[in-house]
């Protein structure tokens, strides 16, 4: 009796351990959909169909309908699941999820962001002002549609395209001892383009949550981009090159121009070597990195307040086509151009200049100087005369001349112009 009683106690226990387990991962995931509903309140409505709750896989919430308010539309999410390799990595975040806190390493995916282009937000979404708006930084105009006017999501259905369909990964990772949290995320909607960011961001706080999230402005320590073209500029460039009357290398050309056009309003003169990166990514598959290092945590903000020459070596900014680095990104502005031709002819006029001996000057009346002084001063100036003690020198000054000695032994140096 006493041995069946064991047998059924080592069957059910395990049994009543895994509903109960169960059950925990069901509060707790029901426990931070309701803290998250919350909070979006006051901008929109979440449901969702069935919370899923397997011990030896991901766990999350599938379903997903969200109605921002103001809006007769939605967007549907397939499911945001939370995934571990190993089956001891769910006890941390089970306990952080029943705190309604973030867990220290996660590995989230979301599947199957659905976006109507017939629906409101879609429309309001493809508003250009929206964004620019939204960017802290000036965005050229011409990037954002045919290079012709502004780009609205009819145009994206004449492209083909009737609905955004987007999957993301995200994955972060919390150091306690810096407060800082390193994540990895890549976002991919088929036939549009591809982008993967990484990077580490100080967290401001000993835990994490989804408010502070959200309501805290971040600030990167390091940030890294990259950007895969997957048919769209392809879809575009047809498009658009039809839109205007003009062949598709017609429009590359008129294209590029426009934006580099447009960065020159703001002193920022695109280099050859980086028209020739963004040509190449609009033209074929390609792959646009950007990484950035700054001196210290900024947020974007810190772009609007960089000037034209300290922008790059502030942020420790790199650029990658294709895994090749782009040497220079700024073309050299008319000044600098202005600048750089006066000391090249300054240059080239003191290479002009060769040493002379003293004694020999006599030999070159009326012909123009350079001397170098004991007092350490360099005079420019042609010589009048050379007696036996000293020379006859006369400057040419603005209004007129002037005409003055200079002794021999003051000289240390003279180099005669040829």
């Amino acid at each position: 009796m006493k041995k069946r009683n064991l047998i059924l106690l080592l069957v059910i226990l395990p049994l009543l351990l895994y509903g109960g387990l169960k059950g925990f991962l069901w509060y707790s995931i029901d426990s931070t959909i309701k803290s998250t509903k919350a909070l979006l309140f006051p901008t929109a409505d979440v449901s969702y169909k069935e919370i899923r709750t397997s011990v030896l896989g991901p766990v999350g919430v599938t379903g997903l309908t969200i109605k921002p308010h103001g809006f007769d539309d939605i967007i549907k999410v397939g499911s945001v699941l939370a995934r571990w390799d190993k089956p001891r990595e769910i006890l941390p975040i089970l306990e952080a999820f029943y705190k309604n806190t973030l867990p220290v390493n996660l590995n989230l995916s979301i599947d199957q962001i659905v976006l109507s282009l017939d629906g409101d937000i879609a429309a309001r979404l493809g508003r250009q002002e929206l964004w620019e708006a939204k960017i802290p930084i000036r965005m050229p105009p011409s990037l954002w549609g045919c290079g012709t006017g502004k780009f609205e999501t009819a145009d994206l259905k004449a492209m083909g395209y009737n609905r955004l369909n987007l999957s993301v990964r995200l994955e972060y990772m919390r150091s306690p001892v810096t407060n800082t949290v390193s994540f990895f995320a890549r976002a991919r909607s088929p036939d549009i383009m591809v982008l993967s960011a990484e990077g580490s961001t100080p967290s401001g706080k000993s835990f994490l949550s989804l408010s502070t999230l959200i309501s805290s402005g971040l600030e990167w320590s390091s940030f890294s981009f990259s950007l895969d073209d997957e048919s769209y500029n392809e879809k575009k460039i047809s498009y658009c090159s039809g839109k205007n009357g003009q062949s598709p290398e017609e429009f590359v050309d008129d294209y590029v121009k426009r934006i580099a056009a447009d960065l020159e309003q703001s002193n920022l003169t695109p280099s050859a070597e980086l028209t020739a990166a963004y040509r190449s990514y609009l033209t074929k598959p390609a792959r646009i990195t950007v990484n950035l290092d700054p001196f210290e945590p900024a947020g974007m903000e810190i772009f609007s307040e960089l000037g034209r020459d300290n922008f790059a070596q502030w942020l420790g900014l790199e650029v990658l086509a294709d895994e090749k680095p782009v040497l220079e990104l700024l073309a050299s502005s008319r000044i600098d151009a202005v600048e750089a031709e006066k000391l090249e002819a300054e240059k080239q006029k003191e290479e002009q200049f060769n040493p002379t001996p003293v004694a020999e000057l006599r030999n070159h009346l009326n012909q123009f100087v350079r001397i170098k002084t004991q007092d350490g001063k360099t005079l420019y100036a042609f010589i009048e005369s050379a007696g036996s003690a000293n020379l006859l020198l006369t400057q040419h000054l603005v209004g007129g001349s002037a005409s003055f000695t200079l002794d021999y032994s003051d000289i240390v140096e003279v180099a005669v112009l040829y």
